[in-house]
């Protein structure tokens, strides 16, 4: 094995011990033999490109963490395409985190901007249950099999909300606030829905407090040339008053929200009154949940950090990994559709307005969450193709684009053609969060 140029490891109690990289190289033989894989040779080639990914990011006096050490190998081992080693890798792990939240309640946060361990785990759970390509997919519809599936990843999801539950209601003393945010259409309404109801089932109280009702009027916010707003940006909300507000709330005292009207874009003279009551929680669900201007007068001990993606682990037809960013906007343009009057045409133009702010404002701070919470089914892509398909092709034979919605129209088009199509199914739940997208939530 190459000699890394740090020496020492942080354990998660803080306590320095040395580093040894061989230690690494029989971790991923130690995965590898246990799915039928015996090559010591690979495994010390794969412990080696992990020690100069850990070189390239850590300089020679740190002590990287051991959760860190463990995220990147299974990074390499993803990326190198060793998934059924990296799955036998990720339920070890999996084992010993059970084990030790067993004993010490530890939270679901990343250790970072990038979510390896969610990833991974769906990941293993979608090789598990075999829709971790779009031929499993398909496979899966042509044998009449997609309904267990539809059904096993909604009860995973549920379960992840219960973990979410659990933890508020452990903080009931300090936590007065609970943020729900995320990307445009990661299912935020939804998770927001049925998370509401799973704490008032362990008896806590939730106000809602919507966010869109702090917007700047339209007429104070700039067009681009084609008239399009930018309000993907958390400038289009008037933070001094959302936060003046929410500082007020907590505080025990009443505040006239602000209502705005969409059709006109602006606010309307009406005015409603919230006050918190003694032993209620204040919930908001926004894009810019984690942005830190969105709650910077409030405390963090008093907030508990939702975060949802679409993390979807799915390979297409031509080896390559579906993007998250991508099954949101086919979710949006299915919603906007039929829901806010708005083509899919026209969300696709809008959309690198999206992806800016995203990039910008919402995923620097992803790390900051309590917990992150997976918001994708793999089921859903099949969905996408019989609704939005043709939509794409016709944008393509049009002369009225835009570069970057060419772009994107043709990657989504190509995926989408390598599954097969599926309409509606009595199987997806009522309160799923792609109810909130086809539509028929209850």
């Amino acid at each position: 094995m190459v000699k890394a140029h740090f020496t020492h490891v942080a354990k998660r109690t803080g306590e320095l011990v040395p580093f040894d990289s061989e230690r690494i190289m029989f971790a991923i033989y130690k995965a590898a033999a246990s799915v039928g894989g015996r090559d010591l040779r690979r495994a010390r080639r794969l412990g080696e490109r992990v020690v100069m990914l850990l070189e390239d990011r850590f300089p020679a006096e740190a002590a990287p963490p051991v959760e860190t050490i463990q995220d990147t190998i299974e990074e390499v081992l993803i990326t190198a395409g060793h998934v059924q080693t990296a799955r036998s890798f990720i339920v070890y792990r999996e084992n010993r985190r059970l084990a030790r939240e067993q004993s010490t309640g530890a939270s679901r946060a990343p250790h970072g901007p990038v979510p390896y361990r969610v990833l991974w785990e769906t990941l293993a759970w979608n090789v598990n249950h075999g829709c971790s390509t779009l031929a499993g997919l398909n496979q899966a519809i042509a044998d009449g099999t997609v309904d267990d599936m539809i059904c096993e990843s909604e009860c995973r999801f549920d379960k992840e909300l219960d973990a979410i539950a659990d933890q508020i209601a452990a903080k009931q003393d300090t936590v007065k606030l609970v943020i729900v945010a995320g990307p445009s259409s990661s299912g935020k309404t939804t998770t927001t829905n049925r998370l509401s109801g799973k704490l008032q089932e362990r008896g806590l109280e939730l106000v809602a407090i919507s966010v869109d009702n702090y917007f700047r009027d339209l007429a104070f916010q700039p067009q681009d040339i084609r008239g399009d707003y930018d309000y993907e940006t958390p400038e289009a909300i008037d933070l001094p008053l959302f936060n003046e507000h929410l500082e007020d709330l907590l505080a025990g005292k009443k505040i006239e929200s602000p209502q705005f009207d969409f059709h006109r874009g602006r606010r309307i003279e009406e005015t409603v009154p919230i006050r918190l009551k003694k032993g209620q929680l204040a919930l908001i669900d926004t894009l810019h949940g984690l942005y830190k201007g969105l709650t910077e007068r409030i405390p963090d001990e008093l907030k508990y950090k939702v975060y949802i993606e679409a993390l979807v682990q799915v390979m297409d037809h031509r080896g390559e990994w579906v993007k998250f960013t991508d099954v949101r906007l086919l979710r949006r343009m299915a919603r906007d559709r039929v829901h806010r009057n708005v083509t899919p045409f026209q969300t696709l133009d809008h959309w690198h307005y999206v992806r800016r702010s995203e990039k910008k404002h919402i995923i620097p701070y992803l790390g900051d969450a309590d917990f992150v919470l997976n918001g994708s089914f793999p089921y859903e892509i099949p969905l996408y193709r019989h609704l939005l398909f043709d939509f794409f092709e016709q944008y393509l034979a049009g002369t009225q684009t835009t570069e970057d919605g060419r772009e994107r129209a043709e990657r989504v088009r190509q995926m989408l053609a390598g599954v097969v199509a599926m309409k509606d199914r009595p199987s997806i739940p009522l309160s799923s969060i792609v109810r909130e997208f086809i539509g028929g939530a209850a």
